[in-house]
């Protein structure tokens, strides 16, 4: 190996060995040093601890040293909690002394909107605004009402006036002017009454009579029900179209359909009367709720057409023809009608069913059974059965000839027919004559 070699390996590890010693060095003096702070800090925690064994000694000895004035109230003002004003405060103070929100946006220096959301309690006031607030409380009844009026807001002090002897009251007080006349109610145009009647008669809802009258929905309402009048042009409207639609109908009368048992009055319309809508709908096989969905309008509405409560307008008409199919013209009606009254027997409801319901419930009855074990019989579902059932209703013209072949079938097939449909019923049930044995 070469000499210059060697020396400078030499020199590397003479460089690494004074590198270590001299971290082992730094390392010991910096541990010199945190042990000289750490003993500095005892020391100032001893000299404490003695300063408070001898505040403890005199305060034994001779009690506790009386605060100055100053710091006695510092201290409780620190140690007491802070009061907030409360909205109902706020209200209290105004309404006792009969202010104004205005005034006392004015007396805080705020406007009356911001005050008004202090007092609901949508914000919260500021620390200068209470102590101003408790400044406010703190006013006499005359400094209030003098700086009430320095802001320009008068606030009388409620003392009666002072006359001097010999002074008329009279002559004090101001000439009353006279009290104005009230003028007269001007004549009711319409009555609300009329109002609805007319309604009725368009077959409208409140929406649509207020597009017709340009109008809110609500002001209509309020008009009909007699909350307040409608403006006197709309009132001389609704009176001419009142005495077009229904006060001509009231003079002339036309063969309307009129429902049993009942004197009230019936709307119907002239393009579809109440007896084609139901006769439409039971040849269509729709219940009541399917024809009122596929008009879109709600049940009850629909089922005011066929009562009679309201009448449909042109366009649901229209809609109701699709559905059902075109009327007959009157010439084939009358002819239906007279060739019809040659083969089958008359019924109180003529223009209805040939099988009203009360004959189908008799019928039912006679043979002891139940809605859902005839709707069984007849071959249909039990709700549409009870439709037929019910007042006004009966049995549609495609299921006639089920129920007079039902009709005229003897007890022996019935049961047949009981047993084929799956349904038990006791023998003497379906005795033809209704009647049952007893022992």
């Amino acid at each position: 190996m070469p000499k210059s070699n060697l020396i400078r390996d030499v020199e590397e590890i003479a460089n690494r060995i004074s590198r270590k010693n001299i971290k082992e060095s730094r390392a010991i003096i910096q541990l010199g040093t945190w042990v000289k702070t750490l003993v500095d800090e005892l020391k100032a925690v001893k000299q404490r601890l003695d300063e408070i064994d001898i505040r403890v000694k005199k305060i034994n000895a001779y009690g506790a040293t009386a605060l100055t004035p100053a710091e006695a109230e510092g201290e409780k003002q620190a140690a007491a909690p802070v009061v907030r004003v409360k909205p109902g405060e706020l209200k209290h103070y105004r309404l006792t002394r009969r202010l104004s929100q205005a005034a006392m946006g004015a007396l805080l220096g705020v406007t009356p909107q911001k005050y008004a959301r202090w007092e609901f309690g949508k914000s919260v006031m500021i620390a200068p605004i209470e102590e101003k607030f408790q400044e406010v409380q703190g006013l006499s009844g005359t400094e209030l009402r003098t700086k009430l009026q320095e802001l320009g807001f008068f606030q009388a002090n409620g003392k009666k006036t002072r006359f001097q002897r010999g002074q008329a009251k009279e002559a004090s007080a101001p000439a009353a002017a006279p009290a104005p006349k009230k003028e007269p109610a001007s004549p009711l145009i319409i009555t609300k009454a009329q109002i609805r009647e007319l309604r009725l008669a368009l077959g409208y809802t409140h929406r649509q009579m207020a597009d017709l009258m340009n109008s809110k929905p609500k002001h209509y309402s309020n008009w009909e029900y007699g909350a307040c009048r409608p403006p006197e042009k709309i009132a001389r409207r609704l009176l001419e179209m009142y005495n077009e639609r229904v006060a001509k109908a009231d003079a002339a009368p036309v063969g309307s359909y009129q429902r049993p048992f009942s004197k009230r009055r019936i709307y119907e319309s002239e393009l579809m009367p109440i007896a084609q809508i139901r006769a439409g709908r039971a040849a269509s096989g729709l219940t009541i709720k399917e024809v009122a969905k596929r008009l879109n309008v709600p049940l009850t509405t629909y089922k005011n057409w066929e009562y009679g409560n309201s009448k449909p307008s042109q366009q649901q008409v229209e809609q109701m023809i699709q559905i059902f199919g075109t009327p007959p013209t009157a010439s084939v009606r009358e002819a239906t009608k007279t060739h019809a009254s040659k083969g089958v027997r008359r019924t109180k409801h003529e223009d209805g069913y040939p099988i009203p319901f009360d004959e189908l419930r008799a019928f039912r009855g006679k043979l002891g059974l139940n809605a859902s074990q005839m709707a069984a019989l007849i071959g249909i579902e039990r709700p549409r059965y009870s439709n037929w059932e019910s007042r006004g209703r009966g049995v549609p013209p495609d299921f006639v000839s089920t129920v007079k072949m039902l009709q005229s079938l003897s007890r022996e097939k019935l049961q047949k027919r009981y047993a084929e449909v799956g349904i038990s019923v006791p023998a003497k049930s379906a005795e033809p004559d209704g009647r049952r044995k007893f022992k």
